[in-house]
């Protein structure tokens, strides 16, 4: 007697989308079985079966995968985009050619945008070469005005710096009219610098 249609066979074939089965006349057939989903290995690609073949369709573009990200042909490419190989910074620039990553560093002594620096602290952000950065003493980022007449902005050794001006520089804040070379606007620093007071009598003292 024949085995009954459809009774399944001990040998199977894993992943061609077939099931070998008796014929109900003696003989094995094979029949499409959608759950004999062959797989291709591949991240990029969509394993199934249609009409007892198996298919691999590729995944879209920018999928992920490992090690990076479908090409939307099927192939795993470590990068589509720069954007793929992780975050750049004005020192240090990603790449992507032709799925490889790659990574550039701007040139050492490169000042970093206006942006990103500390203004009015005498320092100069700069790049390092080695895709970070560091500071420089900048003479041209004075420290903020400190308001007093008899003191100059000076960046020294890279150093905020209200340097006082020079004796009897003259200063108008307050009664005062010279500067003490301290930082102080005073009315004199010598009683020549006095107008008299008085008679003939008097003299002038500071």
């Amino acid at each position: 007697s024949f085995m009954p249609m459809g009774t399944l066979l001990s040998t199977q074939s894993t992943g061609d989308c077939l099931t070998s089965v008796c014929d109900g006349l003696g003989a094995p057939v094979l029949v499409p079985d959608s759950a004999d989903v062959p797989d291709d290995q591949n991240d990029c690609t969509l394993d199934d079966c249609s009409s007892g073949a198996p298919t691999h369709t590729p995944l879209g573009l920018g999928e992920p995968c490992q090690p990076g990200t479908c090409d939307g042909a099927g192939n795993c490419l470590g990068c589509l985009t720069a954007d793929d190989c992780g975050s750049s910074t004005f020192c240090a620039q990603r790449s992507c050619n032709l799925g490889v990553c790659g990574l550039s560093y701007t040139a050492v002594g490169t000042s970093l945008p206006a942006g990103q620096q500390t203004l009015a602290d005498c320092q100069d952000l700069q790049c390092n070469g080695a895709g970070s950065f560091g500071t420089a003493p900048d003479p041209l980022d004075l420290p903020v005005e400190d308001g007093l007449q008899c003191t100059s902005e000076q960046c020294i050794a890279g150093s905020p710096q209200h340097a006082p001006k020079g004796l009897d520089e003259p200063c108008n804040d307050g009664f005062g009219t010279v500067c003490d070379g301290l930082g102080a606007c005073v009315e004199c620093n010598s009683a020549g610098q006095c107008a008299n007071q008085g008679g003939i009598c008097e003299n002038a003292t500071c």
